[in-house]
């Protein structure tokens, strides 16, 4: 269960240099502010954001989730116990290179470099966010799981063809 979430000083200046400067930059801005505020408040549609995740998640850092926010940029965040931290947002590269650097980061709350706290309201978050992995749960990706659902059988087999076939002999 979340019970609050920690923004970096980073994440807080890259939105404000993206803030007026142009339409494309404006659309990154507000697929940020659309995840803080379901992460926050879950006001916005659960498919919604988590169709924003990135397709191969973050495996460098535990309980790390990536999500797209369009035009090559990403936000990184990691949970530790009930605490969210958005920990990064920049483009792909920057985000590689901060993810490079950072590998088997564990936040703290008095990190200095998170400068916004937010509390969650409990209430209004869905049950299956406040169960999001800790390191000691296994690791279930509930994107790719809507996505398995929506894979019949014969797809797999059309597109796996040849490792049905070795099976059937």
């Amino acid at each position: 269960m979340i019970s609050s979430i920690h923004i970096a000083l980073q994440v807080i200046k890259k939105v404000e240099s993206l803030a007026g400067v142009g339409k494309k930059e404006q659309t990154i801005i507000d697929s940020y502010l659309e995840i803080i505020d379901y992460l926050q408040k879950g006001t916005v549609g659960k498919d919604k954001v988590l169709l924003k995740r990135t397709r191969y998640g973050e495996h460098r850092i535990a309980n790390c989730l990536k999500y797209n926010l369009g035009l090559g940029y990403r936000l990184v965040t990691i949970k530790k116990r009930s605490t969210l931290f958005i920990s990064f947002l920049g483009t792909h590269e920057e985000t590689d290179l901060w993810l490079r650097k950072n590998t088997n980061y564990l936040p703290s709350a008095n990190d200095k470099i998170y400068q916004q706290s937010l509390l969650v309201n409990q209430s209004d978050i869905p049950t299956s966010l406040q169960k999001h992995e800790d390191a000691s749960e296994p690791s279930v990706d509930e994107y790719e799981s809507k996505l398995l659902n929506k894979v019949d059988e014969n797809t797999l087999k059309d597109i796996f063809c040849g490792l049905y076939a070795s099976q059937e002999r």
